[in-house]
């Protein structure tokens, strides 16, 4: 299964939810799931910002080597599942692609539990907060990410 994570620069929210989807990955399974990260502003080569990097090693998760991209319809033709961190990015996408039928959710209706709660709110955006304001987005990060994974799990043939 490929998935994608969204969210408009590609150098915090999606990042970190992909390194640590990518970790979850690597330690659990499925071995089958590959895992990608984008922005719709279309910013190319940027580093993940120093607050994200500084919050996931925390966390024992690197970012060091991500680089944003902007986000491309081979993106969406990829993705089997595209997560997108607000209702917002969930709009983008709809206009960018529109004719694309891939599933998409934001990361937070993942908050609760594997089945995807649609009122869910969105993920905060950390840009230009202090180091705590990220660092308090981790374990959001972390206990959704666990139940997205347990969403793929149960829909994997």
């Amino acid at each position: 299964m490929n998935l994608l994570f969204v969210c408009s620069g590609n150098i915090c929210r999606s990042p970190m939810a992909a390194a640590q989807m990518r970790h979850r990955v690597s330690v659990d399974g499925p071995e089958d799931c590959h895992i990608d990260s984008a922005g719709t502003l279309g910013i190319e080569g940027a580093p993940a910002s120093p607050e994200a990097v500084e919050a996931m090693s925390a966390n024992g998760i690197s970012l060091s080597s991500h680089r944003s991209q902007g986000i491309r319809l081979e993106h969406v033709q990829w993705a089997d599942l595209v997560i997108g961190m607000t209702h917002g990015h969930m709009m983008e996408l709809a206009s960018m692609f529109p004719r694309d039928s891939t599933d998409r959710f934001v990361l937070r209706a993942f908050g609760l539990s594997a089945e995807p709660d649609p009122d869910s709110p969105d993920l905060a955006d950390p840009i230009g907060k202090p180091l705590a304001f990220y660092k308090d987005q981790v374990p959001v990060i972390v206990r959704c990410v666990e139940n997205l994974l347990r969403y793929v799990e149960t829909r994997r043939p």
